[in-house]
């Protein structure tokens, strides 16, 4: 059986790499029915903390990937006894040794002494010198001299484990299959091949991921990129969905056009092959593109799940119907990127507008066409039924008609319309902020303008004197 894992520490937030290698993880073991596991390596008792375990599992969930041994919790932090016993069997054998109080793993004897027969790994003797090879699902065939290797500290002096010690005993424990992590562990490749072999244990596949990098293609940082599952994008109104699609074309190539995938999808089309060797870039325009897309698949009662508590907070929504909070969504949801966005330039759906006298009338237009532009609309609106009045097309070709027959131009309608009901310089169109805000508010709030163009035009009656 295929088993993968995913081994965080709990020293920080759960990073958007550690999330990227989770996924990758998660759908090599589903596409194979195996199993996805989770480690919390913790031996760091300095940094570790309850509230960061929290956050990795919880950021795991919003992701969707759930891990098998939920009921068996794996901590390094309580197996520091089986560590201990590992180093002393390593002593025993003769590939490790004790010095200052620490176990080093003695790599010179392991590398004379030790002949695999493991398929992923395998030491093979040189003119000169002695040199590893192994296969990695990735990068492919890999060698390494092996005299480049140093003695390295498997058991500390306060009895803890290194990270080169605990890694090993804890896959072998798991009986991970597939180890997939990031490139910046290949070089710890053939030190954990070596302990395997010294062992007598399977060598598990190795499958090294390409790095995520910022914009400048350097190294995406904790202090200066955004790299916080939870912090950076879930409270940021990202959406899971997206981020997993985001995350899968970090370093994988799915071979088609498509760009579009959900994480079901994904679980069938995912191959390692298409993993590529060259580092990944972040690009924070992408990963809002595609959350636009699977934010404008939501359903309008979704959409208002999702903005509610925005809106809350912000304004008195609660003498607003299901039915009246589903059009305003409609109408966010085509200028929103983000949950967030959701609860911008939303004002007027929930409070009266204050207009600005002189924005009123479009720049091209004149206060006596703005005054017949606004008489002429108010009257043809009050002719339409309830029914005429819930089709934007209808209201539409009311507008375009008092453009005709007044001989005027559109923006001595379409703008002065629109800014009468929303007070903004940018909101949706006209027709559509009249069918969401209902006849009576939108011709109160037309009634308003128009007032506000006739004592305009007593003080200043001409163009001029407006501007």
């Amino acid at each position: 059986m295929v088993i993968t894992r995913i081994a965080p520490s709990p020293t920080g937030k759960f990073h958007i790499g550690t999330a990227r290698t989770a996924l990758f993880s998660y759908l090599f073991a589903r596409q194979n029915k195996g199993k996805f596991l989770l480690r919390i390596e913790d031996t760091d008792q300095a940094r570790s903390s309850n509230e960061h375990i929290t956050d990795i599992k919880e950021s795991l969930d919003w992701l969707g990937l759930h891990w098998d041994n939920k009921d068996s919790e794996h901590y390094q932090s309580k197996r520091i006894e089986e560590y201990c016993r590992v180093a002393q069997a390593l002593i025993t054998k003769g590939h490790a040794y004790e010095k200052e109080g620490a176990v080093y793993f003695n790599v010179k004897c392991q590398i004379s002494n030790v002949k695999s027969t493991a398929q992923n790994s395998k030491v093979s003797e040189g003119e000169d010198t002695k040199i590893l090879n192994f296969t990695d699902l990735v990068h492919g065939a890999m060698s390494l001299d092996a005299k480049n290797i140093e003695d390295f500290v498997i058991l500390k002096s306060d009895g803890w484990p290194t990270f080169h010690l605990a890694v090993v005993v804890d896959d072998h424990d798991m009986g991970v299959t597939h180890v997939m992590r990031g490139d910046d562990h290949l070089s710890n490749a053939p030190k954990h091949i070596l302990l395997y072999r010294a062992l007598d244990w399977d060598v598990p596949a190795y499958a090294h991921l390409p790095l995520i990098l910022n914009a400048n293609r350097t190294k995406m940082s904790k202090r200066c990129d955004p790299v916080s599952i939870t912090d950076d994008f879930k409270k940021q109104g990202f959406l899971p969905e997206a981020m997993v699609n985001f995350l899968a074309l970090l370093g994988w190539n799915p071979k088609t056009e498509e760009e579009f995938f959900t994480l079901d999808e994904l679980t069938k089309k995912f191959d390692i092959k298409g993993v590529q060797k060259s580092n990944a870039v972040f690009d924070s325009g992408r990963l809002r593109f595609f959350n636009a897309h699977y934010l404008r698949q939501k359903s309008p009662q979704e959409i208002v799940k999702l903005a509610r508590p925005l809106w809350e907070r912000s304004y008195d929504i609660s003498g607003c119907g299901q039915t009246y909070l589903e059009s305003v969504a409609q109408l966010a949801v085509e200028r929103s990127e983000t949950v967030g966005d959701l609860a911008k330039d939303v004002d007027y759906f929930f409070n009266e507008p204050k207009l600005d006298r002189d924005a009123i009338v479009f720049k091209k237009s004149t206060i006596d066409a703005t005054q017949k532009g606004l008489s002429g609309v108010i009257e043809e609106l009050n002719k339409l039924s309830s029914d005429e009045w819930g089709k934007e097309n209808v209201i539409a070709q009311v507008l375009a008609r008092v453009v005709e027959s007044e001989k005027l131009g559109n923006g001595d309608v379409f703008w002065p319309v629109r800014y009468a009901l929303s007070g903004a310089n940018a909101s949706p169109k006209p027709e559509e902020l009249l069918v969401v805000l209902g006849k009576e508010k939108s011709i109160k709030r037309l009634k308003v303008a128009e007032e506000i163009i006739q004592t305009s035009s007593h003080l200043r009656p001409d163009r001029s004197g407006l501007r």
